[in-house]
């Protein structure tokens, strides 16, 4: 079942700046703000980490852009990935 507090949360970030109607993911820059806004960066958990935890999760197969090195924006599924990595960090 999907988590929809969740979704909405992806969904917004992944909306902020966006065209309307082009593809919905998540670009690194949104991703940062979301924990930002949040207050979540700190030690442990820092903007660095948070663009590492970012690009590992975009070369992940199934991610916006097919999975490719360069791929600039997480899908939701690969939003989820990202969580984890950052709940095991924390």
């Amino acid at each position: 079942a999907e988590n929809k507090p969740v979704f909405i949360a992806f969904e917004t970030y992944a909306r902020l700046g966006e065209t309307i109607g082009g593809p919905l993911g998540m670009t690194s820059r949104n991703f940062v703000k979301l924990f930002r806004d949040c207050e979540l960066i700190d030690k442990k958990v820092s903007t660095t980490f948070l663009d590492l935890t970012f690009t590992k999760a975009a070369r992940a197969q199934g991610s916006v852009g097919g999975g490719q090195p360069e791929a600039k924006r997480l899908n939701y599924t690969q939003f989820l990935v990202a969580l984890d990595l950052i709940a095991e960090q924390r």
